[in-house]
């Protein structure tokens, strides 16, 4: 029976996506303590508040291809010249829209305005926008190109291919990263980290990219433009909604407690998105399945057993993260400066698997092409999480919005786990 289990080939394809992620994931992860030596824990927390927010706002410029791609290549997955001519459509369309919107901001500043508006106060004003707003605008293009090669690996189920630019990536970044660190002690080490890590990662994305442009048709379809406004336009809306939640903890902690303190959430962050990675390898095998699913007494069988055992897995995987940091705590290899972190990354954890099973349930939303539905339980969540961050920041700090950000990913998921039943 188990053989007869693991010769499946979605369960191969998680092993091997899995073993993957636990091999760079993990290796991410025991190189944590080299980069609290090689960095301050003002310069840990700006280059943890810049990731952030590069990372929010690539979710809202790659125009929700992560949902798009799947879709649309498995409606022209038996047609190669149908195919080609979606590929090259969307490729197109999504560099022209970067493209747009690059100059925009280029032209009027918005971004200099908003980190000037955002770091009025004294405490965040330790960022100097100026200096990293090059490197910001690489590290978001980076983003959403990776997250567009990804999508596309796996629609096409090259795993492979998923495999070899992980781990090449990881090797090439942090081996380039920790080299200059290690010989320029006396530079800022979140700008290095920063240029460095992007420059090097937009590189790689350009070379496995050959791959994808080999598949382009170059015929430009407008009907394909039609179902990314369709599918990935709510998507991209509710991204830039959830700026508020997926960014909104950092900012406050920058806001009020400065950048020191928001080195010790940034460790708690980076530690407590454990879960939300092991679940991910799973959804990457998940979302083309579901799509070709047509039996939806099926699908709601499915949903409830597979949602109870992401969660005892994931609630699992967190006792054992904080046991492993208490560890590392107790071996030095964490610095006592940052065991603050202790306090929160119990609620950073419980939230981050609340997220998990929100990611879960919107892939039926989108199965049942409710996006609205996702842009209106999006605002919600993000309207709660907003006023909780103000509420709580001023009076009880840090601990206080890790514990704002958990209740409203919970609130989060139960909207969608309501919707979902629903439908």
């Amino acid at each position: 029976m188990l053989r007869k289990f693991l010769s499946r080939e979605s369960v191969r394809n998680f092993i091997a996506l899995f073993s993957t992620d636990v091999l760079v994931r993990g290796g991410n992860f025991l190189l944590i303590p080299v980069f609290l030596l090689l960095m301050t824990k003002q310069e840990f927390g700006i280059y943890g508040y810049l990731y952030t927010f590069a990372l929010s706002m690539s979710l809202v410029l790659n125009l929700g291809y992560h949902a798009v791609i799947p879709k649309l290549y498995i409606d022209s997955k038996d047609d190669a010249e149908k195919r080609g001519t979606m590929l090259f459509t969307i490729t197109v369309f999504l560099l022209s829209f970067i493209a747009v919107v690059y100059v925009l901001v280029g032209v009027t500043g918005a971004d200099e305005r908003f980190f000037s508006l955002v770091n009025r106060d004294e405490q965040a004003s330790q960022l100097n926008y100026s200096l990293y707003r090059p490197y910001l605008g690489i590290a978001l293009l980076s983003m959403v190109l990776s997250n567009f090669m990804t999508y596309y690996f796996i629609s096409a189920e090259k795993v492979r291919k998923i495999q070899t630019f992980n781990i090449t990536r990881f090797i090439l970044v942090n081996a380039l990263v920790l080299l200059v660190l290690a010989l320029s002690r006396d530079t800022d080490a979140a700008l290095l980290r920063l240029s460095l890590t992007y420059v090097t990662e937009l590189t790689l994305c350009v070379l496995f990219s050959f791959g994808l442009v080999r598949q382009f048709r170059y015929s430009f379809d407008r009907k394909y433009i039609i179902k990314v406004a369709k599918i990935g336009m709510p998507l991209a809306c509710t991204a830039l909604i959830n700026v508020v939640v997926n960014f909104g903890d950092k900012h406050f902690v920058m806001i009020y407690c400065g950048a020191e303190v928001l080195g010790v959430y940034t460790l708690a962050s980076t530690i407590a998105v454990i879960p939300l990675i092991v679940y991910q390898s799973f959804n990457f095998i998940w979302i083309p399945k579901l799509l070709k699913q047509t039996d939806l007494e099926r699908i709601r069988t499915m949903a409830k057993k597979h949602a109870l055992l992401i969660f005892g897995l994931l609630t699992l995987v967190s006792l054992l993260v904080i046991v492993l940091s208490l560890f590392l705590f107790k071996a030095g290899l964490f610095p006592e400066s940052y065991f603050d972190m202790i306090h929160i990354l119990p609620m950073l954890l419980l939230s981050q698997v609340f997220s998990a099973l929100i990611l879960y349930y919107f892939n039926f939303l989108t199965y049942f092409e409710r996006n609205y539905m996702v842009i209106i339980i999006s605002s919600i969540t993000s309207l709660v999480a907003y006023c909780l961050f103000g509420l709580v920041a001023p009076r009880y700090g840090a601990t206080g919005i890790a514990f704002a950000s958990m209740t409203a990913n919970i609130a989060g998921f139960v909207l969608y786990y309501l919707c979902s039943m629903y439908y």
